[in-house]
């Protein structure tokens, strides 16, 4: 009940909850300032079904970038939580093994499911450190990952701690998408500032 969540809050904030606890305490509750949800890092998906069409390929770079304006956004306010593999609207666990077996089929193997992941993860190394500063990347840094077991699936979270310095997206193929190199996190929205002054 309520003192169950108000435990699980305080052990939260105090960074003694583990991974998978972490997770569902964010599950519990509305995506919020400090937590973001997605269902896939850059597979167009509607009801759990990946979708085919004219508009896949814009619709997948718009859904892969997107997650960087966020972790921006996190990175430049308090920190916070970006899950993918769970649906943002019911919460459900979905895990990003669909879209390892769509791009990477020869690689998924649910027997050893660690090749396609290397590959998942691989793709968003290149791409993190291409968008931004090494001092910013890393277990002890700002911006740190983890892939989460949970219910026979696999959650790809991603963690952002609040920065004491100004975090901007480098120049690149993710600042020439989004178009803005500094967000923050206003209610449960990424929102870009462009006035140095504001900044």
């Amino acid at each position: 009940g309520e003192s169950s969540y108000q435990i699980n809050t305080l052990l939260n904030t105090v960074g003694k909850l583990n991974d998978v606890e972490r997770i569902r305490e964010h599950i519990k509750t509305v995506e919020w300032g400090l937590s973001e949800f997605k269902e896939t890092w850059f597979t167009p998906v509607k009801k759990g079904e990946i979708l085919t069409g004219k508009d896949f390929n814009k619709s997948s770079e718009r859904i892969m970038y997107s997650l960087f304006r966020v972790i921006n956004s996190f990175v430049n306010s308090y920190g916070g939580d970006l899950m993918v593999g769970i649906d943002n609207s019911s919460h459900d666990i979905r895990g990003i093994e669909k879209e390892i077996k769509h791009w990477w089929p020869k690689f998924y193997d649910e027997n050893e499911p660690f090749v396609g992941q290397d590959k998942y993860l691989e793709k968003f190394q290149v791409l993190l450190r291409k968008s931004f500063k090494d001092e910013f990347i890393g277990d002890e840094k700002n911006i740190f990952w983890k892939l989460v077991p949970m219910d026979g699936k696999t959650v790809f979270l991603i963690r952002c701690r609040q920065s004491s310095k100004r975090c901007y997206i480098k120049k690149g193929e993710v600042l020439n998408y989004l178009g803005h190199s500094f967000y923050q996190r206003i209610g449960d929205n990424s929102e870009p500032i462009d006035n140095v002054e504001d900044i």
